[in-house]
């Protein structure tokens, strides 16, 4: 389980052309490319991962491939240029949304996967509530429908965008982000309280919201343990930390496995690289994803070692209670997560 690297934080660059990487992984609503490029990045992200584009011109950079572009837009903000907007064009029905809506779809099968859009004209269905839009436009030599005798129209294009909190939305959950950048936000040591996961051994964003609530029980002879809620009950955070008990962390994540049902992650996506054992001060570590992709009850488990030292760490989320205060957006569990590092106790 150890020898692993969690794709969270993972680089991916493109080699020859967009297609290499719009095939290799989704576009997540509300996020991008995870792990090469996203709309809380700017462009200076962008070129380093996807280098220069094909051409630019009034804000957008794009890049050219086979059956497909992608087009990154950006705007000039307090001297920096961040990206507004991640649009994917063409044919190849192996690009698709973090919930599976491909190029190609037609529009009926889009609103069978997310529902009524927000917006909707002739040539567009839009969910900024999610941070996605899809363009819909007549594939080349396809026939008319035969009732109405009006073009079939099929997605055409993908748009990502940031999502608009003024709109509710259920924002899908495909798995734990690879390399998700959020915008900067003041790292909080301590909670107001003066309560702190640093004898733990964690160091993690946590804002006022978070109360830490009474907890004796301990999964292995010797754990220290502590366990934050939301607002209530809106999500847990409860974190469990020991030393010389990696035996009994892989228990403990395996009977948490088989309660919480299928790891959501692919077998690659469970394990650390090296860069994110550098990233988080770990030496090795295991993540997993549980519950429905975008409704009910999500769970994330993260086991982290640091020589003799293990973190276990197990966050669940209920998008569904106290909506207005719950940690329901990928954007903000990401940046829960990338807050995340590993520190010596005390």
């Amino acid at each position: 389980m150890w020898s692993s690297a969690l794709l969270l934080w993972a680089t991916f660059g493109v080699a020859a052309g967009p297609e290499a990487v719009l095939v290799e992984r989704p576009l997540t609503e509300g996020v991008g490319l995870e792990g090469v490029i996203t709309i809380y990045d700017d462009t200076p992200a962008m070129f380093r991962s996807l280098g220069e584009p094909t051409r630019a011109g009034g804000g957008k950079y794009v890049y050219e491939g086979v059956g497909m572009e992608l087009v990154v837009a950006a705007d000039y903000l307090d001297g920096k240029f961040p990206i507004t907007a991640i649009t994917v064009a063409g044919t190849d029905s192996r690009v698709r949304t973090g919930t599976g809506v491909r190029l190609g779809d037609e529009p009926a099968q889009v609103v069978a996967v997310l529902g009524e859009p927000a917006a909707r004209t002739e040539s567009e269905l839009g969910y900024p509530g999610m941070g996605v839009a899809f363009t819909l436009g007549k594939p080349k030599g396809a026939a008319s429908n035969a009732k109405t005798g009006s073009p079939r129209l099929v997605v055409t294009g993908i748009t990502i965008t940031r999502p608009d909190p003024t709109i509710q939305a259920a924002v899908p959950e495909p798995g734990v982000p690879k390399e998700v950048p959020t915008p900067e936000v003041k790292r909080v040591p301590s909670l107001p309280s003066g309560e702190s996961l640093v004898p733990y051994g964690v160091d993690l964003m946590l804002d006022k919201r978070w109360t830490k609530q009474a907890l004796t029980e301990a999964f292995a002879a010797g754990a220290v343990a502590a366990l934050f809620t939301l607002d209530g009950s809106a999500a847990t955070l409860r974190v469990d930390a020991c030393a010389d008990c990696q035996a009994a962390v892989e228990e403990r994540v395996r009977a948490r496995e088989a309660e919480l049902g299928p790891n959501r992650l692919t077998d690659g996506a469970r394990r650390f690289d090296e860069r994110t054992k550098e990233l988080v001060q770990a030496d090795d570590g295991y993540a997993g994803v549980y519950g429905p992709p975008i409704l009910g009850r999500s769970t994330w488990l993260l086991a982290l070692r640091r020589g003799a030292r293990t973190v276990l760490i197990e966050l669940a989320l209920s998008p569904t209670a106290g909506s207005d205060v719950a940690l329901n957006s990928l954007a903000e569990v990401v940046g829960l997560l990338r807050s995340l590092r590993l520190v010596v106790p005390p």
